[in-house]
C-alpha cells in the first residue's frame, strides 16, 4: 500500500514538472529549465570570482596623480572578485573633504566607509557601508547601491572625479582629449594611427559627437604680395562629414575679406559614428587672400557644429612685434555659489585684444550661466554659456567695449556677489 502511495505521489510531482514545460517565458524558454539554467550559472559565475579572493594578496588601487587609473584598477578588481582597496577623494560641496576607504570583500562586495569629522557642517561620524556596483559617467566614477550598515534607511554612494582634479580644473576632459588628438596629428605619420588615437579618447573620456578644426605650417610674418601656405585639418567623431568654412578678417576691417566654404559629396548619416580626419591646404580655398594690407591677419573657422572660432593668424609686411590671438583664463572659484563664502570671478577685472579667447572654468560644485553682457538693461550680450562643475567653456571674442560678466544658477537667478568687468580693446 504505502509503495503504491509513492508511486502515486512520484507520477502526479512528474506530471506537474512536464505539464509546467507549456508554461514559456517571454524569451520562449521553458520556465523550470531556465531557472535551473539560470540558477547554475549564477552559482557558477559567484564561484569562480569567490575564487578569485586572496585574502593574503591586497591589491593596492591608489593612484595620486591619475584617478582615472583608479577607476580602472577596482573596476578590473571588483570584477573578477580580487582583494582590493582604494581611498579615493571625495568632497562637499562646501570643498570639505571626506575621506573614504573602498575595500572588496570575500563575497565579492565592495565594503565602503567615510569619514565626515572634516565635514563642517554635518555630524561627525563614519559612515560604514556595502555597495554592489562600479560604474562611470562624464568626468565622474561612483561606486553605488549602496547601504550604511550602521545608520538606518540611509545610502550612502561614493562618486568621484575620473580625472586628475589639477587637469579638470584648467580644462575639461574634451579640451584634454582634443589637444591629446591634435599631438597626435602633429607627431603621428598616419591616417590609421590618428583614427584610433580619436577612438581611444572618445572611449575613456565619454566624448560623444564632436567636430574641431586646426591650422598647422602656417608662417607668423609673410612679405608684401606674398600668398599664405598652411595645411587646414578637420577631425572628429560623427556619422556625417562636416563643411568647414574658411573666414579672414584684417585689423582694419570691422568685416571679414574672405570668406570660402568647402563643399563636396559626404555620405548619407547612419546613426554609427566614426572617427574621421580630412587635409586640405590653401589651394582648396580658391583666391585665398595674399599678403596686401599692413597688419594682422586672422584666420577663422566654422562649421554647422562650431565657430566662428580663431584658429591661426599672421603678420604682413610690418615691423610690428607678432602677437598672436591669446587665451585668458577666468575662474568660478569653489563656493561661488554658497552664500557663506560669496566667491567672485577670479580675476574680477581683465583687459584683452579684439580676436582674443576667454576660458571659463568651474571650480565650484554648482552650475553656473555665465552671460558677457553688452547692455544688461536690454539683454544684449556677447555671449551666454552654461559651465557645469569641473568644466570649462572657451569663447572668442571679436567685439571693442568693456563688458560686464555675471553669473546665473540654473533656474536664471542671479549670484549678486559674482561680478566682473572685461575690456576688449584694439585688435
Amino acid at each position: 500500500m504505502k509503495t503504491s502511495l509513492l508511486i502515486i505521489a512520484v507520477l502526479i510531482l512528474l506530471g506537474l514538472f512536464v505539464a509546467s514545460f507549456f508554461i514559456v517565458s517571454s524569451e520562449g524558454i521553458f520556465l523550470p529549465l531556465r531557472i535551473f539554467i539560470d540558477g547554475m550559472l549564477s552559482d557558477y559565475d559567484d564561484s569562480v570570482r569567490k575564487a578569485n579572493y586572496d585574502a593574503s594578496d591586497v591589491l593596492d588601487c591608489n593612484d595620486e596623480k591619475n584617478p582615472y587609473n583608479e577607476y580602472e584598477c577596482f573596476r578590473d578588481a571588483f570584477s573578477n572578485c580580487y582583494n582590493a582597496i582604494v581611498n579615493p577623494e571625495i568632497y562637499t560641496i562646501e570643498g570639505d573633504p571626506i575621506y573614504t576607504t573602498l575595500k572588496i570583500t570575500p563575497e565579492c562586495t565592495i565594503q565602503g566607509t567615510a569619514d565626515t569629522s572634516t565635514d563642517r557642517f554635518a555630524v561627525p561620524e563614519i559612515i560604514t557601508t556595502e555597495c554592489l556596483s562600479v560604474g562611470r559617467g562624464g568626468y565622474t566614477w561612483s561606486v553605488g547601491a549602496c547601504d550604511a550598515k550602521n545608520l538606518p534607511e540611509m545610502q550612502f554612494n561614493f562618486e568621484m572625479q575620473l580625472y586628475p582634479l589639477h587637469i579638470l580644473e584648467s580644462e575639461s576632459a574634451k579640451e584634454i582629449a582634443i589637444e591629446n588628438i591634435k599631438e597626435s596629428i602633429l607627431t603621428d605619420t598616419s591616417y590609421e594611427q590618428w583614427r584610433q588615437t580619436i577612438q581611444k579618447e572618445v572611449d575613456e573620456k565619454n566624448l560623444g559627437y564632436f567636430s574641431q578644426m586646426m591650422i598647422t605650417d602656417l608662417k607668423d610674418e609673410l612679405e608684401q604680395d606674398e600668398i599664405p601656405s598652411f595645411s587646414l585639418i578637420t577631425f572628429g567623431y560623427r556619422d556625417w562629414c562636416i563643411m568647414p568654412s574658411i573666414l579672414v578678417y584684417h585689423q582694419d576691417h570691422e568685416e571679414p575679406i574672405y570668406e570660402h566654404q568647402i563643399v563636396h559629396t559626404c555620405p548619407a548619416p547612419d546613426g554609427n559614428p566614426n572617427p574621421y580626419i580630412s587635409i586640405r591646404d590653401e589651394s582648396d580655398f580658391g583666391t585665398f587672400p595674399l599678403c596686401q594690407f599692413e597688419g594682422q591677419y586672422t584666420i577663422w573657422g566654422k562649421s554647422f557644429e562650431f565657430g566662428p572660432k580663431a584658429i591661426g593668424s599672421f603678420y604682413c609686411n610690418s615691423s610690428e612685434k607678432f602677437r598672436a590671438p591669446e587665451t585668458f583664463e577666468i575662474i568660478i572659484p569653489q563656493g561661488s555659489s554658497n552664500l557663506d563664502v560669496k566667491n567672485n570671478f577670479v580675476p574680477s577685472e581683465l583687459e584683452i585684444r579684439y580676436g582674443d579667447s576667454l576660458k571659463i572654468t568651474n571650480k565650484d560644485n554648482s552650475i553656473h550661466d555665465v552671460i558677457l553682457f553688452i547692455n544688461k538693461h536690454d539683454d544684449t550680450a556677447v555671449f551666454g554659456i552654461r559651465v557645469n562643475p569641473g568644466e570649462s567653456f572657451v569663447e572668442t571674442v571679436y567685439r571693442f567695449g568693456t563688458f560686464e560678466l555675471i553669473s546665473w544658477d540654473e533656474n536664471e537667478k542671479e549670484y549678486p556677489w559674482m561680478h566682473g568687468v572685461v575690456s576688449v580693446t584694439e585688435k
